[in-house]
């Protein structure tokens, strides 16, 4: 059985780790779809189009037929490719300067331990500079998607009306009643 003391340092424990875990990426997403449509969308961290959902490497494929989106595109495949470059030689250069540090506290190098701190500092710059790539690539999509939509034919932008809800059956020879559209 646990004691009275050990129960009051458990509750504030959990009480903190439900916290941290719900801060820490819990959250509740309801689902959502936009009605199927030529345009293409940024849905929940990833694009739509035409009803299908798809991932952003998708994104010269769906915008093809725009030039000006197309070369967004492209940007943002380049923008993305150098954030990941730069975020690997941040990641290899920080744990090659933690090795460095490593050694040299345990040598007692002042030099060494010098040294490792610098590369630990190039490591945390090149992290930086791989945000900075990652924020152009996101600002890539946004062009991409705009571009693509605002160079869509007005026809193709006319919403269609919503299927009839619980629709009755037609009674033979009887014609459909007429489908009121929305007017702009």
């Amino acid at each position: 059985m646990l004691s009275r003391r050990a129960t009051a340092h458990s509750l504030p424990t959990v009480l903190l780790a439900a916290v941290a875990g719900c801060t820490a990426g819990c959250q509740l997403s309801l689902p959502y779809a936009p009605r199927p449509s030529p345009r293409v969308q940024i849905v929940e961290r990833r694009l739509a189009k035409n009803g299908q959902r798809y991932d952003f490497r998708h994104l010269g494929a769906l915008v093809q037929g725009n030039p000006a989106a197309e070369g967004e595109a492209r940007a943002y495949a380049s923008a993305t490719t150098t954030a990941t470059v730069l975020n690997t030689l941040g990641f290899l250069t920080d744990l090659g300067g933690l090795v460095v540090v490593i050694g040299g506290a345990a040598a007692r190098d002042k030099t060494e331990l010098a040294f490792g701190l610098t590369l630990s500092l190039i490591g945390a710059n090149f992290g930086w500079f791989a945000n900075s790539a990652s924020d152009r690539a996101r600002d890539h999509v946004t062009n991409a998607v705009n571009l693509y939509n605002d160079g869509l034919p007005p026809e193709a932008l006319v919403p269609r009306a919503p299927a009839p809800v619980n629709a009755l059956p037609l009674a033979p020879g009887a014609a459909p009643a007429p489908q009121a559209y929305p007017q702009f």
